[in-house]
Order: structure tokens, then C-alpha cells, then sequence
């Protein structure tokens, strides 16, 4: 089975010295260490803080934070290290200098897949700590590092940097390593400041650095618990879905799909410039609820009967009850041929015995009715009722009072299902998944920028005209996305090849006259569904999960 769509790809930029002039006259502002007296120091505590602490996203804050303390410091440039536990390594994920006019950053501080601009390991090729270099150095000492001078420092291995500055003409003269402490002392990174003023290096701005570090370590240890808590709010979900679909074979893949044409059917209405959508857009907070919300929709189904999830025939139970129908038709075949042939003897006929009882009597007719019915390849229409009818009125003894009948009345109910397979009863059943998927989801404290997940997950099966389950709502009470999903679901359900109740797969072309019906009926929004066809979002989704012979249409 394909498995859950991955996080959105995390992104690198470079950014240069004219992408960022607002904040240089920022920077040109900041008074540098040397004129800093003790009010000062706070005041740019504060600052830094209010900047950690803010509202834009984790990457953002950093780079602005190493960006203000490098005026403050009046440094060149600095680097932000993040720890990889995993790999055992110090990874930069935020690099900036003024003088050469770089900003580069790692758009996003994902614990599980850190990926550095520069990476440091932690140990050598024999295991042992590599103190030699000062970001492992500051790490493992959990101590401020100072290097007034590289070209008399004998302590550090400086190679790496030396063919830094080579490569881009610049010159590492000095750089101080500040470790990054969480609440409970754990290094988590490493703050690199290159080339400070000589003021940082005065004893009484030590406290300064110390308190920074402190102040920064506890942000960005706030910031990967943060994103610790999606991966595994993430994780969850993921294996909730997985769960769902490996329940029923024929399903497997069914939430991943919906989630995907969901996103694409919102991604391409929030770029709509004006319209009836203009005003449509997702960030990416609203964008993660939606997503979560698909992933989650089926939930309800982790307690739907498997029998039910799997019914491929009208008569499909622990087996396919089919085949006792038949059997008793071959029964009840022998048995009129037997009458036959007893009075056939009675009379003398002895000539050509056999053709003649046939052509009075055959099941096969009959048997092979029962089989289409059975697996939908016939439409049970009034016609193929009173011919399923008349078949239950046989009887093997026509003296027997009834109790012997060829189709008991389980059996001629489920037959006489007029569409898919499943009888009112197990419908019913199937409908309740969405009622259970709406009280599982509610029982989840979601926070604030997740609390829609359980109205768009809940209203998948809603339609516009208020016929829909479990809530019969109309078109009014529901939102954009919910009613994105709704479509998203429908178009998945009829277009996918692998569902078990339908003997002949769906074509592109009978999956969207389906859709145009739901439409013109009132169960989905119209205008969405327009812009579904005039967009030809079906055909991206086509291309990618459809038989290229199921595509019929463009």
C-alpha cells in the first residue's frame, strides 16, 4: 500500500544582501555591545525575546533573532547549530553575514529530519567527541567558547573554516560558540557568532552572552518540542490510516487518495485570483487542519464489521450464499426431472428420454440470473423482482406448505437490493461510521488551529440538499472545505478500480456523469463541482491513480 503522503518538502533559501535591506537599517540601528551599560543589556535581552517569542514562524525567528544579535554584537555573522540526536551530529539551520550579503535558512525545525546548511559530527572516526573542533568543543563543555585569533589559536582544527574563507574571499578572523541549554540542561544547539566586535570579549558582557544563550536555548528547544508534538500527532494519524485501509483490502489507499485530491482541489482554489472563490485562501495552519481532517475522515471505520466492508455480492456473508441458492435450484431441477421421467416411463416413451426431459426443465436459465443478480451485472429493476419472486414460490414438494422454498426470505431480500450490495440494515451500519468518526474525533482536545478537523471530517457524507447522514444538514451550514472533501470523497469512491461491489470497473467518463447527476440532484455544491470540471482537476488525479484504459475522457 502507498503509504501517507510525507510532510511538505522543506525548503532551503539564499537570500542576498538586497532581499533584506528593512532589516539592515534594523541592524544599523542596534547599538553594539562596547556602548551597552547594564540597562542596555536587558533592554536587549528583552528585545531578543520578544523576537523568540513572536508569532512568525520558528524560522523566521531565529534568523531574525541571529540577525539582531549580530548588530548588537556588531558581528559580521553568526550560525544557529541545532543537535541531531539521531545522527550524533550539530546541524546549522540558520547562516548569515552581512559582509557577504548571505541569509540561508532551513524553512522549517522538524526533530525527525533535521537537514543542515553545515553539518558537524559529534564524534570521530574512533568514536571519541571531536573537541578539537569549537562547535563540538562548546557542546560537549557546555561553555562559552571565545577565539580571539584563529591564526594563533592552537587548540581547534580551523581547516574547514580556512576553505570557507578561500572559496568566498573572506576572512574568519575571531568567533565565539554559545551553548544552547534547555530547562533541563541539555545542550539542544549551538549559537556561532563570527567575527564580534572586542567589546563581547569584556568580562562583563559574559553574563550577557550567558543569559542569551540560556534565553535561546529554551526558545529552540520550545520550538523542536513544538514540532516533536506534530511528528507525533502526525505519526498517530498515519498509523490510524493505515489501520483503516489494511481492514479492508479493497478500500487500502482510499483516505491517502481523498486526502490527496483534497489538497489539490483546495491548493488550486486558494490561487484563484477573484471569482466566486477569490476570497478563498488556506495558510498553513488552515492547510494542515484540512489535510488531518481528510487523513481522518473514515476513522469511524476501525469498528465497521469486515463482512460488511468486504460484502462484493448481495449474498457475500462468512461465504457466498450463492452457491447454496444454486444448489438447491440443481435440487429442485432433478427433482421435476425425475417427475418427468416417471411419467414419461408411465406412458412408454422410451425414445430420445433424455431430450425430452430437458426441454421440459432446466435450472441453467435460472442459476445464471441468480449469478448476475447476485454480482450486479443485472439492474434489479421491477422485471428481475417478480422473476426473483416467482423462483422463491418453488418449492421441491409443491404439497410441502411452503416450508421447503428454493430462495428463503434472507436471501430474496438481499437479491432484491435495488443498488451496490448491501442490504438497509448493513447500510445502516456503514452510515454509522461517519456518527463514530464524529464522536472519536470530538474526543480529542484538538487545539485551536485543528478544532474544524471534526466538522470537515464529519460532513463528508452531508449533502447540499439536506438528505445527506448522520445530520441531514444543508448547504448553508457547511464551510468551503467540508464541502471540498465531500466532493473529493465521492469522486475517489465512484473513479477507484479495486471496489468490491462493482463487477465492472468505473470509467473516468461514468465516474464524472455520476458526479454531474449528485450535482444536478443537489447533493454537492454546484459551483464547486464547475469549477472541479472547468479546472479538469479529475484529469491530474486520473493521470496519477487510474489505468491509463479506464481514461476515456479529457
Amino acid at each position: 500500500m502507498t503509504p501517507p503522503p510525507p510532510p511538505p518538502e522543506r525548503r532551503q533559501t539564499d537570500r542576498r544582501q538586497g532581499d533584506f535591506e528593512d532589516r539592515r537599517r534594523g541592524d544599523r540601528r542596534q547599538q553594539a555591545v562596547q556602548g551597552l551599560d547594564n540597562e542596555g543589556r536587558l533592554r536587549e535581552l528583552i528585545n531578543i525575546s520578544r523576537i523568540l517569542g513572536g508569532t512568525k514562524p520558528f524560522p523566521e525567528r531565529f534568523m531574525e533573532m541571529v540577525v539582531n544579535l549580530c548588530g548588537v554584537a556588531d558581528a559580521d555573522g553568526g550560525s544557529l547549530y541545532i543537535y541531531d540526536n539521531k545522527e550524533q551530529k550539530l546541524k546549522a539551520t540558520v547562516f548569515y553575514n552581512k559582509v557577504l550579503g548571505t541569509e540561508k535558512v532551513v524553512e522549517t525545525f522538524d526533530p525527525l529530519r533535521i537537514s543542515g546548511l553545515v553539518e558537524v559530527a559529534l564524534r570521530n572516526e574512533q568514536g571519541e567527541l571531536a573537541v578539537e573542533t569549537p562547535s563540538v568543543a562548546s557542546f560537549a563543555e557546555k561553555e562559552i567558547i571565545i577565539v580571539k585569533d584563529l591564526a594563533t589559536n592552537r587548540r581547534f582544527d580551523f581547516r574547514n573554516t580556512l576553505k570557507f574563507d578561500k572559496e568566498n574571499n573572506y576572512t574568519t578572523k575571531s568567533m565565539i560558540m554559545l551553548p544552547l541549554p534547555a530547562h533541563d540542561g541539555r545542550v539542544v544547539g549551538i549559537l556561532q557568532v563570527i567575527n564580534p566586535g572586542a567589546a563581547c570579549y569584556a568580562h562583563e558582557n559574559r553574563s550577557f552572552l550567558e543569559a542569551l544563550g540560556a534565553q535561546t536555548g529554551i526558545a529552540l528547544n520550545n520550538a523542536l518540542l513544538v514540532n516533536e508534538a506534530q511528528d507525533l500527532l502526525n505519526a498517530l494519524v498515519n498509523m490510524i490510516v493505515v489501520a483503516i485501509d489494511q481492514k479492508s483490502a479493497h478500500t487500502a489507499g482510499h483516505c491517502i487518495r481523498v486526502t490527496e485530491l483534497t489538497m489539490m482541489f483546495a491548493d488550486a482554489l486558494s490561487e484563484e485570483p477573484g471569482g466566486k472563490f477569490g476570497g478563498f485562501k488556506l495558510n498553513e495552519e488552515e492547510r494542515r487542519e484540512l489535510y488531518l481532517a481528510a487523513l481522518l475522515h473514515d476513522v469511524g471505520k476501525v469498528i465497521t464489521p469486515t463482512h460488511v466492508l468486504e460484502k462484493s455480492t448481495k449474498l457475500q456473508y462468512l461465504n457466498d450464499r450463492i452457491g447454496l441458492l444454486q444448489e438447491r435450484l440443481r435440487s429442485w431441477e432433478h427433482l421435476q426431472m425425475y417427475k418427468i421421467l416417471v411419467k414419461k416411463l408411465e406412458e412408454g416413451g422410451q425414445q430420445e428420454l433424455l431430450a425430452a426431459v430437458r426441454s421440459e426443465i432446466s435450472a441453467d436459465a435460472d442459476i445464471d440470473f441468480l449469478h448476475k443478480i447476485n454480482t450486479n451485472e443485472i439492474w434489479v429493476d421491477d422485471g428481475a423482482v417478480a422473476r426473483l419472486e416467482d423462483i422463491s414460490r418453488r418449492r421441491y414438494d409443491e404439497n410441502s406448505g411452503g416450508e421447503d422454498t428454493l430462495i428463503d426470505q434472507f436471501d430474496l431480500d438481499n437479491l432484491k437490493v435495488r443498488r451496490g450490495t448491501l442490504n438497509n440494515k448493513e447500510r445502516k451500519i456503514i452510515e454509522e461510521h461517519v456518527s463514530l468518526s464524529i464522536r472519536l474525533l470530538s474526543s480529542i482536545p484538538w487545539p485551536k488551529n485543528l478544532e474544524r478537523i471534526v466538522e470537515y471530517a464529519g460532513a463528508h457524507h452531508e449533502n447540499i440538499n439536506g438528505t445527506g447522514y448522520p445530520n441531514k444538514i444543508t448547504g448553508d451550514m457547511m464551510s468551503l472545505p467540508a464541502k471540498i472533501l465531500g466532493i473529493a470523497d465521492r469522486f475517489e469512491g465512484l473513479s477507484a478500480p479495486d471496489r468490491p461491489y462493482r463487477k465492472k470497473k468505473m470509467t473516468l467518463s461514468g465516474a464524472l456523469r455520476i458526479i454531474r447527476a449528485m450535482r444536478d440532484d443537489g447533493e454537492i455544491d454546484r459551483d464547486l463541482t464547475d469549477y472541479f470540471f472547468d479546472k479538469k482537476i479529475y484529469m491530474a488525479y486520473a493521470k496519477k491513480h487510474l489505468p491509463q484504459e479506464l481514461i476515456d475522457c479529457d
